[in-house]
């Protein structure tokens, strides 16, 4: 059995001895018995049993963000509808303005007379009414969205009935398609770039 003298220095000498000879960048974790609150600590959430690089990275998973707050589909369906009918109204009512029967600009193609003016009228009152109307539609929520793509969806929806101004079905088209479409591409440009009431 060895000296009382050598077994007492040696338990003191040992975390010396060990701490010259641990690698470059490692941290000493010492037995349980002179483990610190904050020794233990890192000693419970690694897997090494004794060196642990101090350069080695603590992965930390963030928490999942939530998913942006979306528009109802009975939101949606109102809009589109809003933004259709409206189209609709606002059409109609500026061709009915500008249309004039006999006037000079009055024009006859096979046995239907129109005029252009009246037509062009109603694709920029059903595009005006559809932007408005949509924009409005989408902000009955709370919810923030861009005018600007607003407009440029019910400006997608007009060129059918914007090619058309110089033919006497334009009207028509413009009831029966170019309505839908404006109301449609309204919706999809302020629905695309919406933000949840209270997200500035």
């Amino acid at each position: 059995m060895g000296h009382p003298c050598f077994a007492l220095g040696t338990l003191f000498l040992a975390p010396i001895l060990c701490a010259a000879s641990r690698p470059a960048g490692a941290q000493y974790l010492a037995p349980p018995a002179f483990r610190t609150p904050a020794m233990a600590e890192l000693h419970a959430t690694t897997r090494y049993a004794g060196f642990v690089p101090a350069t080695t990275p603590v992965r930390v998973t963030p928490a999942a963000l939530p998913a942006p707050e979306q528009a109802s589909s009975r939101t949606k369906r109102r809009q589109l509808a809003i933004g259709t009918l409206a189209a609709m109204a606002v059409g109609i009512a500026a061709f009915a303005y500008y249309d004039d029967p006999a006037g000079p600009g009055r024009r006859v193609k096979g046995d239907a007379g129109y005029t252009p003016n009246a037509n062009a009228a109603f694709a920029v009152g059903s595009f005006a009414g559809a932007t408005l109307a949509s924009y409005l539609a989408g902000r009955s929520d709370g919810s923030h969205g861009s005018f600007l793509a607003t407009a440029l969806g019910a400006g997608l929806g007009t060129i059918p009935v914007a090619l058309a101004w110089n033919e006497p079905y334009a009207p028509f088209l413009g009831v029966i398609v170019g309505a839908p479409l404006q109301g449609l591409g309204a919706r999809i440009g302020y629905q695309h770039t919406r933000r949840p009431a209270g997200d500035r």
